[in-house]
């Protein structure tokens, strides 16, 4: 029964383009192309898409690499200089109050 339901499709669909009339059985395909179509250019605008980001990705990450390496050699200084300052210290020398009696050192 469904191919003899088919078949009569076909027959109208052909008679219809016989008479100069639009396929009844295209404008469905119609409308899948023009979906197909839409769903292309949809594909393409999020792909032009995804490289405006990532050509805008590209030069900020080189970025970031090179604010973390600057981060990196800024806390290797702070280490270093709170080691200076540790080994400074005990180097200091005690100064002794000098009377007025001593006279200037020699």
């Amino acid at each position: 029964m469904h191919l003899d339901f088919a078949y009569g499709d076909i027959k109208r669909s052909s008679y219809a383009v016989q008479q100069g009339k639009e396929d009844p059985l295209s404008q469905g395909n119609e409308a899948d192309e023009e979906a197909e179509e839409e769903m292309k250019q949809d594909i393409a605008d999020l792909k032009k898409r995804i490289q405006s980001v990532s050509s805008r990705m590209v030069p900020l990450m080189g970025q970031v690499n090179y604010a973390h390496r600057l981060l990196s050699h800024v806390k290797g200084l702070e280490r270093i200089v709170e080691q200076l300052e540790r080994e400074i210290e005990p180097l200091k020398p005690v100064r002794k109050p000098r009377s007025k009696k001593d006279g200037p050192d020699e």
